[in-house]
């Protein structure tokens, strides 16, 4: 069983956390869904105060990090947190919208970061 918890963040500055459950056959079922409504000054304040700054747009597109390092692992490379961390954020920032992430993209993205 795998936890997964998503967070989704929308231009208007609205968040919406959920964390749901994975079972053995890949079935998804929502344990918990919050939508933080940053309009709310203060709550936005408070965020911002924190380091938070609003992004134009972030979507889950459904890879998790285990992913990353299981490939990595057929890769015979040893990832450490922070090097997971940067894997992500280079498939981010250099994926192809046309194409999407795929195992190639994560392989290239592992490369990169090694």
């Amino acid at each position: 069983m795998k936890f997964a918890i998503n967070t989704k963040i929308f231009k208007n500055g609205d968040i919406v956390q959920s964390t749901e459950l994975i079972d053995n056959m890949d079935l998804i079922k929502t344990l918990s869904r919050e939508v933080i409504v940053t309009k709310e000054k203060q709550i936005r304040e408070a965020l911002i105060s924190l380091g938070w700054v609003p992004p134009e747009v972030s979507i889950f597109c459904g890879w998790m990090d285990e992913d990353i390092v299981q490939k990595a692992k057929e890769l015979e490379i040893k990832l450490t947190p922070k090097q997971v961390l940067l894997v992500r954020d280079y498939i981010e920032k250099h994926f192809d919208a046309n194409i999407g992430v795929c195992w190639d993209t994560i392989e290239e993205a592992i490369k990169e970061v090694t």
